[in-house]
């Protein structure tokens, strides 16, 4: 919302509390609160906002837990484009950057055996060794560049 408008920090956070219900609506107003007691500045930029945020609401194991479904990511009973869409939001959540032939690697290393079967794995890697070579210019994301034909792979 706030690459679409031009707003001073100091709106940023005020729209942002203005969005807080039930418990985190107390704990903004007690930390708003408590800052100046403790000789504290008020909290009017949004980078300072979304720390102290991310410090109170995310927990510590979260990252963790998304190298690691990134990790154990496999296509089971979702559909080829699925699975791409799956693995896709977890390299985004990451923020992976990872070699292409590590992404390649790990996409056809979590599909299903008989999709192996169905579309040779030499085919698979020159297919998307293709796309990528094509698309490579396009952008620095390197899942976002693994257009698959899902059709031809089933």
């Amino acid at each position: 919302m706030f690459d679409c408008h031009n707003y001073f920090e100091e709106k940023k956070v005020k729209l942002v509390v203005v969005e807080f219900t039930d418990y985190s609506s107390i704990w903004w107003d007690q930390l708003v609160t408590s800052r100046p007691r403790d000789s504290e500045r008020s909290m009017s930029r949004w980078e300072e906002m979304k720390t102290v945020m991310r410090k109170r609401f995310v927990p510590s194991y979260y990252h963790r837990d998304l190298h690691k479904k990134l990790q154990t990511l496999v296509q089971g009973s979702m559909s080829m484009e699925d699975y791409y869409k799956e693995m896709e939001i977890a390299v985004i959540r990451v923020n992976v950057e990872e070699d292409r032939e590590a992404t390649m690697a790990r996409f056809i290393g979590g599909l299903r055996k008989k999709m192996m079967k169905s579309y040779p794995p030499r085919a698979l890697d020159r297919r998307l060794q293709e796309d990528w070579a094509r698309d490579a210019r396009q952008g620095p994301r390197v899942l976002m560049s693994l257009r698959v034909d899902f059709r031809l792979m089933g």
